[in-house]
């Protein structure tokens, strides 16, 4: 699964999983999880998207497809 914004992408490996932080280190994204209102799949039934206890998110690969799907984070000031 292929995670792209602006220059920066990366590579998540098939039925793998990440946080939410991680990626944001890993594409350069300058934000804190602490600030995410939400974070929602364009299809739950490829990943899921589920809020962790410590205001961090795990996004998890729940089946291969080649379909471009969009990861939309809603920001507490309301940008995404």
């Amino acid at each position: 699964m292929d995670f792209v914004y602006g220059d920066y992408k990366f590579v998540m490996p098939g039925n793998g999983q990440i946080l939410l932080s991680e990626l944001f280190t890993q594409l350069q994204i300058a934000e804190n999880v602490a600030d995410v209102a939400d974070a929602v799949f364009s299809n739950p039934e490829l990943l899921s998207v589920e809020k962790q206890e410590n205001s961090d998110w795990l996004l998890k690969s729940l089946k291969a497809f080649n379909t471009e799907e969009k990861l939309t984070v809603t920001m507490n000031s309301g940008t995404q």
